[in-house]
């Protein structure tokens, strides 16, 4: 009996509660049910949106990786012509380096047939943020640069104080 009597009032409470709602004598809230009647309440007034982030910059640009192996080219055009060029790039992708079946086991080399000398050169050349360079003061001056699936350059020769110069395009033998 006496659980039945507390659970009773329990009940009562639960059901009481909401009925009893809130109220205010000072005007902010509603009248709640049962309770004194005020005036209703004003709403807010809505906050200010924020401000629109601002956008990154992009990164600088990186080097695209450099194909591995053989690369060959030829032409007719400029004064050293006709020219050829050979080279291998290392697994790496980050030096020029000699292969003991290509380009006679040369890392570089490069035939300006107009040209009173031809270089051929065996220890490996570095490939820095793609290009490479090879020089020898009054000998030769060899420049390179990779841009996908193609190099480009410029060979300059010197034999007695005279410059013979050749631009060469080279791309990946398959």
């Amino acid at each position: 009996m006496k659980y039945f009597v507390w659970h009773w009032v329990c009940v009562l409470a639960l059901v009481a509660a909401p009925a009893a709602g809130c109220s205010s004598s000072d005007g902010d809230g509603g009248a709640g049910a049962g309770g004194a009647a005020g005036e209703a309440g004003m709403g807010g007034t809505a906050g200010m949106g924020g401000a629109a982030g601002m956008g990154g910059t992009a990164g600088a640009g990186g080097v695209a990786t450099i194909r591995t192996g053989l690369w060959t080219g030829e032409g007719n055009e400029g004064p050293g012509a006709p020219w050829t060029i050979c080279f291998s790039v290392n697994e790496a992708g980050d030096a020029l380096t000699a292969d003991p079946f290509e380009c006679q086991s040369f890392a570089i080399q490069v035939d300006l047939a107009g040209c009173p000398n031809s270089i051929w050169y065996r220890p490996d050349i570095p490939i820095v943020e793609g290009s490479f360079s090879l020089t020898e003061p009054g000998a030769y001056d060899i420049q390179g640069t990779f841009d996908g699936d193609t190099a480009s350059g410029e060979a300059t020769f010197t034999m007695d104080g005279v410059d013979c110069t050749g631009q060469w395009q080279a791309s990946p033998s398959m």
